[in-house]
């Protein structure tokens, strides 16, 4: 309990908004999340843009669901958030696929992640675009948005450029976030929160002989054990120990806060 006190006291880093996304250059980066990211604002807009380059943390982002919190009292408090791309219940495994499955046993590591890539952004690209939003529309409030068919204030996207980076981009209106009185401070806080797998489950799906609990297993952040067909497999599973390795980052979510400045904009 006192861990869990301590933890939630330490004090957040501040970093200061820039005008509109005019540069290139992410300025923030987190290692353990393995995602850059950074702040912009207008004088009604607040810009998020977050990129990618890991493919767990991508899979993290695209299966197993992201929320991104704002808090005007410059917290950690949950009151207000985005919930976006949404958790995925697809048939489709977390594995790495091994070059057996692609009909070629020779695939480079290059050309393994290059598919890999291909097929999640494929996935995500066939999928429902639904956002939550959480206390945007009054306290306690929740509203399903369909990104594709509705028009919403706050837009949210996800793309993937040629090097196949994962780029989420949020423009929120200030309104939606401060009121009128919060608004004169003009520093709120922000966190990127994914979902996981949690380890009883990886473990059990990976086919672990001590692991006690089945597919069954508990989850975390949605999406689907990579059990099925391919784990019960034939005897010695060609991709056991990418799936491991995979599995183990999966279990950790992209979790960070921040406090955020917004740049003045003169008249």
């Amino acid at each position: 309990m006192s861990i869990i006190l301590v933890s939630s006291c330490v004090k957040l880093p501040l970093y200061q908004s820039k005008v509109e996304p005019i540069a290139a250059t992410l300025r923030y980066y987190d290692s353990n999340g393995k995602i850059m990211y950074d702040i912009y604002n207008n004088d009604s807009n607040i810009f998020v843009h977050i990129a990618i380059i890991d493919y767990a943390a991508q899979v993290k982002i695209l299966k197993l669901g992201f929320t991104l919190w704002l808090d005007q009292k410059g917290g950690r408090n949950k009151d207000k958030g985005i919930i976006f791309p949404q958790k995925q219940f697809g048939s489709s495994s977390f594995k790495r696929e091994s070059g057996r499955q692609y009909g070629q046993v020779n695939l480079n590591s290059q050309d393994k992640e290059k598919r890999q890539m291909g097929q999640l952004h494929k996935q995500y690209q066939m999928s429902l675009k639904n956002m939550t939003l959480i206390g945007m529309d009054g306290k306690n409030s929740q509203t399903l948005v369909n990104l594709e068919l509705e028009k919403c204030d706050i837009q949210v996207s996800i793309s993937f450029d040629t090097l196949n980076i994962l780029h989420y981009k949020a423009v929120i209106p200030i309104e939606k976030i401060f009121t009128e009185e919060k608004y004169n401070d003009s520093i709120f806080s922000i966190g990127i929160n994914s979902g996981f797998i949690e380890m009883s489950y990886a473990s059990s799906s990976q086919g672990n002989p001590g692991g006690k609990k089945g597919a069954g297993g508990g989850m975390r952040g949605g999406g689907r054990s990579g059990g099925g067909k391919g784990s019960g497999g034939r005897q010695g599973g060609g991709s056991g120990t990418g799936n491991i390795g995979l599995h183990s980052a999966l279990s950790e979510p992209i979790k960070t806060w921040f406090k955020v400045s917004l740049k003045p904009i003169a008249n």
